[in-house]
């Protein structure tokens, strides 16, 4: 089966995959910082309450 044959959300989760893992690398390597989970949520709440 080629890559176009396939359904588009079997592609979208292989793109998220490669994603992950290049992420995940940099992370690794020293080259990405990670974040807070509670800095990225206030981050979230935010912006959506700038949107409202």
């Amino acid at each position: 089966m080629e890559p176009s044959d396939e359904p588009e959300e079997i592609q979208l989760s292989l793109a998220w995959r490669q994603e992950i893992r290049r992420r995940l690398e940099a992370f690794d390597r020293g080259e990405m910082e990670a974040i807070p989970a509670e800095e990225v949520f206030e981050r979230l709440r935010n912006r959506m309450t700038k949107s409202e």
